[in-house]
């Protein structure tokens, strides 16, 4: 997957480029602290670019925002009868992952805040997201009240070096799991 993606990414530019087009300036790609294959797959192609990446799905499909339990008996879009539901179990509902679930809810319970703020606060500023890149944080929200929050949880800043160091911790529980993104397990 890494070579199409990266022969892709300079297939594309160098196209635009002999062209004289406008050249691609950001690529949009999943990106959480437990769906990395991008930061060490493509990114630093996208830098060889001059490419800003954009970050969506900061708690991989909702993973990180439910509790073990909550996946296994298919809580929300993870109801596994819905193709939705089927994707994310595909993707998500792994022994490894399972595992740095529980992990998680014991890093939160320690940095004393919310599931989304975590993954929230250590994509934005604790990960290898640069603005001085024009790196960014996409958000979504099912309602205002959820997009508020989002935006309070953000304005605490960068997690502390130790809550980093463990949520960095959880890469090495699922890398060799992890999806590249949400449409190629």
């Amino acid at each position: 997957m890494f070579v199409v993606f990266k022969y892709q990414s300079y297939q594309y530019y160098n196209c635009a480029k002999s062209k004289h087009c406008v050249l691609p300036t950001v690529y949009q790609g999943c990106y959480s602290p437990v769906a990395r294959r991008l930061e060490f797959e493509l990114f630093p192609t996208l830098r060889k670019l001059c490419m800003s990446i954009y970050a969506y799905s900061p708690l991989a499909g909702g993973f990180l925002a439910k509790t073990a339990d909550e996946i296994e008996n298919g809580t929300g879009r993870w109801d596994k009868n819905r193709p939705i539901g089927q994707m994310f179990h595909a993707l998500y509902n792994k022994p490894s992952y399972v595992a740095a679930l529980k992990e998680w809810d014991t890093i939160v319970r320690d940095a004393g805040c919310s599931r989304a703020a975590l993954a929230y606060r250590w994509v934005r500023y604790n990960s290898i997201l640069k603005p001085e890149h024009g790196d960014a944080l996409i958000l979504a929200a099912s309602r205002v009240k959820q997009l508020e929050e989002t935006l309070g949880d953000l304005e605490d800043g960068p997690l502390d070096e130790e809550t980093a160091r463990r949520v960095e911790g959880l890469w090495e529980m699922v890398k060799n799991d992890a999806p590249l993104d949400h449409f190629h397990g």
